[in-house]
């Protein structure tokens, strides 16, 4: 992977070549994870109670913005937006609304945060990125921000934050907020550690080239591709990571089987590819999971057989055999170290978003040891998933790297080989069964460009939706600028 080391607070703008070379598009690490939601008040209160976070920015009403309500809530360096529509008056509080209805609550931002904005928008668009928002500031007595934003698999976007000149609560058009409940003395996570995308079958490659080419990321060293992990699972995992490490991105897609597996359930109930889960880094999963548990937080089983030879391939960790067993928290070991990590169950009605709390000792994988041990735990009678058991409806749900299962009747393993012969067959089946649902590489969204008041286009006139609801201040001469994004103010698609 690029070496970052050496230029890492250089401006991207005025850095030397030779530091553009070594890494084009140098982040700073994920700046949030946005959902658009149907109750953003209630989704507040429940990561506030169930998963410790703090509230604190909010963006309604009450400051001026008519269209959205928005809370920020954060805990360590991670940070959560949830979004929802009061009463949509725009093409921006439309296209929220459909999604919502369309998808479930979801995540519509993995926002990143980099040092400079408008090169990184350059870099990104010049290697055949999907142009949404073209860079812009937003200004309050807090300094400035700059953003603009990409497109990605499926809706979903990638906001480019330059937030290095601003040292407000978010964004400007949020005013700060005192938290929903007490936080907890300890906290629950520090940090996001990656975030996991379900794609199409057949396009896991071609969005693992998206990542090389417009972000210079570069695969990890584990995968779960055409190794023993697909023998075991109903999906093809690769993890796309930046030089640092800090922004880490798992893709899947479904792999031919008997049985739809749980990628394919995400994409029919999702109705596209998406985010399937987010996973937080801790430095106590016990304390954790205790914690969540005790909120109401409901975690996927794993059968006591898998402990009973744990010791024998992983080896000790820092936590007793009998802990792991009483909380299911699983274990991973490879050359670097080791690793805990442990799902809950899908944290709205449909099943497609969970998340994952994952502590690491050296390792940088993803639970893909887990595979084999749970198949064996089981006796075979499973239909285990990738990066970790997910559970739901009595269906196994799969996480990039890890390991799962789940008891499924009459299931059938494909092994590499035997899947291989059908994949040719079977993919444009597979293929049309969410074709109509989603749109090639390079399309825009489908949805028309925004409107406002006082003009039919935001590209022509130069106004966007911002979370604040006002008007475009740039035509009143004022230094803000609408755009309300879902993560950082960006607007709906307009191609760049």
């Amino acid at each position: 992977m690029a070496d970052t080391s050496t230029h890492t607070s250089t401006h991207l703008g005025s850095a030397p070549d030779t530091a553009r070379e070594a890494d084009p598009f140098p982040v700073k690490g994920m700046d949030a994870v946005v959902f658009a939601v149907g109750n953003a008040k209630q989704a507040a209160h429940y990561y506030s109670t169930a998963f410790g976070m703090k509230l604190v920015a909010y963006s309604g009403p009450e400051n001026g913005s008519r269209e959205t309500a928005s809370y920020v809530l954060t805990n360590g360096s991670a940070r959560f937006v949830f979004t929802s529509v009061i009463k949509p008056s725009t093409e921006w509080g439309t296209f929220l609304t459909e999604h919502v209805a369309a998808h479930g609550d979801g995540v519509i931002d993995l926002a990143i945060e980099v040092p400079d904005a408008r090169a990184a928008y350059a870099y990104a668009t010049e290697h055949g990125a999907r142009g949404i928002q073209e860079p812009y500031e937003l200004k309050d007595e807090h300094g400035t921000v700059v953003l603009a934003a990409i497109g990605t698999y499926g809706k979903t976007r990638h906001t480019l934050v330059e937030r290095s000149g601003y040292d407000g609560p978010y964004l400007p058009g949020f005013a700060p907020a005192e938290p929903i409940v007490a936080p907890p003395a300890k906290r629950v996570f520090q940090a996001i550690d990656h975030c996991v995308g379900n794609v199409e079958l057949g396009r896991m490659n071609e969005w693992v080239d998206f990542y090389h080419r417009v972000m210079g990321f570069t695969n990890m060293k584990e995968f779960v591709g055409d190794d023993i992990a697909t023998e075991y699972s109903a999906l093809m995992s690769k993890v796309v990571a930046d030089g640092t490490l800090k922004v880490k991105f798992p893709i899947n897609e479904p792999a031919v089987a008997k049985k739809k597996s749980q990628i394919d359930e995400y994409l029919e109930f999702y109705g596209e590819a998406g985010v399937q889960h987010i996973a937080l880094a801790t430095n106590d999963i016990v304390a954790s999971v205790r914690a969540m548990r005790a909120a109401g937080v409901q975690f996927l089983d794993t059968p006591d057989s898998y402990y009973d030879t744990l010791g024998e391939w992983a080896g000790e960790t820092r936590v007793p055999v009998e802990t792991l067993r009483e909380l299911k928290i699983l274990v991973d070991r490879d050359e670097d170290g080791y690793l805990l990590q442990i799902f809950t169950k899908p944290v709205q009605d449909r099943p497609t978003v969970f998340f994952e709390m994952i502590e690491r000792h050296g390792s940088m994988g993803f639970g893909k040891g887990n595979f084999k041990a749970l198949f064996e735990a089981r006796g075979g009678g499973l239909r285990p998933g990738a990066g970790g058991v997910a559970l739901g409806g009595g269906r196994v749900r799969v996480v990039a790297g890890g390991r799962s299962g789940a008891r499924v009747r009459d299931c059938m393993i494909y092994d590499a080989h035997q899947a291989k012969v059908q994949w040719r067959a079977d993919v444009a089946r597979h293929k049309s069964r969410f074709t109509s649902r989603t749109r090639p590489l390079h399309d825009p969204l489908q949805h028309p460009p925004p409107t406002t008041r006082d003009g039919p286009s935001a590209v022509a006139d130069h106004r966007h939706p911002h979370p604040t609801g006002r008007d475009h201040p740039a035509a009143a001469g004022d230094h803000r600028r609408e755009g309300a994004g879902v993560a950082g103010g960006a607007c709906p698609d307009t191609k760049a």
